[in-house]
C-alpha cells in the first residue's frame, strides 16, 4: 500500500507523489494547474477565475466578467478597444482585473508579450507623438496599427520577433514584420499603398510588388519580393 499523498504506478510497481490535477475537473475555460491543483485560466501560473467569470486565454490570460460586471438585467458590461471588464469595479481596462484604464482615443493591445494602451495610427499617414512610430502588429489581439517607440533596429529582410523591432534609423521611420505569429518570427518590409502597385515600392535590387497585408485595412500593404 502506498503512503498518503502518493500513487501506485503499476508499470513500475512504485509509489509516485500523486497528481494534484488527477481528480480534478476545470470549467469555464480553466484548466488544472499541475504546482497546486487549482483551476487557472491558462494553466500554470495563470489567474484563479471566479464562479461568475470566464477565462479569456489570451494571449495573455485573463479572468473576464463577475458581478460589478453585471448589469440590472444581467447582461455583461460590453468592452470595447480591446479591454474588458474588471470585476473588482465594474470598470473596462487594458487587462480586465488589475489592469489600466486606456484613455480617450486608445486602444488596448494585447500581445505574448504585453497588454498596453496604445494609440492607434495609420502607417501610411502617421501622426505619433516624438520618440514613436507607427507600427502594424498582425499578431496582437486585436491586430491592429499603433505607436510605440522601437524596441530594435532591425532592417528591411532581416528576420523580426516583434512588431516593433522593424525599424529604420535613416531616415528614421518604422517598417513591418510580416508573418509575425506566436512561436513565430516574421521579416521585415516596407509599407506601402496597394494601389500603387510597383510604384510604391523600390525596384532595386529586385522588382517588388506591393500586397495586401494580412489582417490589416484595406489598402494598407508591404512591399514583396
Amino acid at each position: 500500500m502506498c503512503p498518503s499523498g502518493t500513487t501506485c504506478a503499476p508499470s513500475s510497481q512504485t509509489c509516485q507523489a500523486a497528481s494534484l490535477c488527477a481528480q480534478v475537473t476545470c470549467i469555464g475555460g480553466t484548466t488544472c494547474d499541475p504546482v497546486d491543483g487549482l483551476c487557472r485560466c491558462g494553466g500554470q501560473g495563470g489567474p484563479v477565475c471566479t464562479a461568475a467569470q470566464l477565462c479569456n486565454v489570451g494571449p495573455p490570460p485573463t479572468c473576464q466578467g463577475g458581478p460589478a460586471c453585471t448589469g440590472a438585467d444581467g447582461g455583461q458590461t460590453l468592452c470595447t478597444g480591446g479591454t474588458s471588464c474588471d470585476p473588482s469595479d465594474g470598470r473596462c481596462r487594458c487587462g480586465g482585473l488589475g489592469g489600466v484604464v486606456c484613455q480617450g482615443g486608445e486602444v488596448c493591445v494585447s500581445s505574448a508579450l504585453s497588454m498596453a494602451c496604445r494609440a492607434p495610427c495609420d502607417p501610411l499617414s502617421p501622426a505619433c507623438s516624438t520618440g514613436t512610430w507607427c507600427f502594424f502588429d498582425g499578431a496582437a489581439s486585436p491586430p491592429t496599427a499603433y505607436c510605440a517607440p522601437p524596441s530594435n533596429v532591425r532592417a528591411e529582410g532581416q528576420a523580426c520577433v516583434s512588431a516593433t523591432s522593424c525599424f529604420q534609423s535613416s531616415p528614421a521611420h518604422a517598417l513591418v514584420c510580416v508573418g509575425l505569429a506566436p512561436g513565430q518570427a516574421g521579416i521585415c518590409r516596407e509599407y506601402c499603398a496597394t494601389s500603387s502597385g510597383t510604384t510604391g515600392c523600390s525596384q532595386v535590387p529586385a522588382t517588388q510588388l506591393c500586397t495586401q497585408l494580412p489582417q490589416a485595412a484595406s489598402g494598407l500593404g508591404y512591399c514583396a519580393p
